[in-house]
């Protein structure tokens, strides 16, 4: 009969740390999202490029995040351009243009595009990489 008791308890505590644990953490839940787009990355040589491998996700808050993958022209080292060494802003295919991005463009050329903004800006038709519109 301990056992038994001892069981249920365990379970117990088991499912209880499961709900907190969902309760705290959170699940983001995307009102939004979009792949597929037209998306300007950069080469190594600081090219810009179109590629359409691309998602961008929209969540309640308003924050979202963007992602752009293209192969360009490599040059034998990693490369990484972002808005304080271009001046250049990204655009957001929801909420606008943001000057939080990173391109990550690896030896061979593959370009990683990352912008996020966690809330919503201005008109996209500033902008210099990701969405074109």
């Amino acid at each position: 009969m301990k056992k038994l008791a001892l069981v249920a308890t365990l379970a117990a505590a088991i499912a209880g740390s499961v709900m907190i644990s969902n309760a705290l953490a959170g699940t983001p839940n995307p009102v939004a999202q979009a792949t597929g787009f037209a998306c300007s990355v950069f080469d190594a040589n600081g090219n810009l490029f179109t590629t359409f491998q691309s998602s961008s996700t929209l969540y309640q808050s308003g924050k979202e995040q963007e992602h752009c993958v293209g192969i360009g022209a490599g040059n034998g080292s990693v490369v990484v351009f972002d808005a304080a060494n271009t001046g250049l802003p990204c655009g957001l295919f929801f909420t606008g243009v943001t000057n939080t991005w990173s391109d990550r463009v690896s030896k061979s050329g593959e370009s990683q595009l990352t912008c996020t903004t966690d809330g919503f800006t201005g008109p996209v038709s500033s902008a210099a990489v990701g969405y074109t519109g």
